[in-house]
């Protein structure tokens, strides 16, 4: 049930914030200002580590044959799961060194992100030993340390991108092949 809760109440305050505030009974746009302060301010102290962009992290492979862009979007742990048994595989595809891979979390995908109780941490892991890229959209992470009221701890790999859907746009212009598995 647990595992369920954060990305109902991600999906409800990326549809309607403004409506969530009201519900809660805040009093208007003062009330949305302040609590974006707090919730800016929650996220400053986590020093979230902050992902490179797109061409320094290409420039980082330069002799790969391949490059991937894997999107997660969904909040069902099978579709965590999927997406890193994708990356494990296309890992097996290529030789050593011949492969580019980041995977993109966000709206209710960034759970798989979230370090509290994730059985998908030694694989996330492994994953970036390899050199998978792991990047956790920032707008989703403001909308979890709304729902939470703290700022969530993130997987060692998790680096942070501004705007999740931004990164995946900027990567297949970059080349990347973008699937979502």
């Amino acid at each position: 049930m647990h595992r369920l809760i954060l990305p109902v109440l991600l999906g409800a305050l990326s549809l309607a914030p403004a409506a969530y505030a009201n519900e809660l009974g805040a009093p208007g746009a003062a009330a949305m200002q302040q609590e974006k302060a707090h919730v800016a301010e929650l996220i400053a102290a986590a020093h979230y580590p902050q992902a490179e962009s797109v061409a320094a992290a290409k420039a980082q492979t330069p002799n790969a044959e391949a490059r991937y862009a894997l999107q997660l979007s969904s909040p069902g742990a099978d579709r965590r799961g999927m997406v890193l048994h994708v990356a494990e595989h296309i890992l097996g595809q290529y030789p050593k060194g011949k492969v580019d891979i980041e995977i993109v979390a966000f709206g209710p995908g960034i759970s798989l992100l979230l370090a509290d109780n994730n059985p998908l941490m030694p694989l996330i892991a492994k994953l970036a030993k390899e050199g998978v890229r792991f990047s956790a959209c920032g707008n989703a992470l403001t909308h979890t340390t709304m729902a939470l009221g703290r700022a969530p701890t993130l997987v060692p790999a998790a680096r942070v991108v501004p705007a999740g859907i931004v990164r995946v746009h900027d990567l297949a212009v970059a080349g990347y092949f973008l699937d979502k598995p």
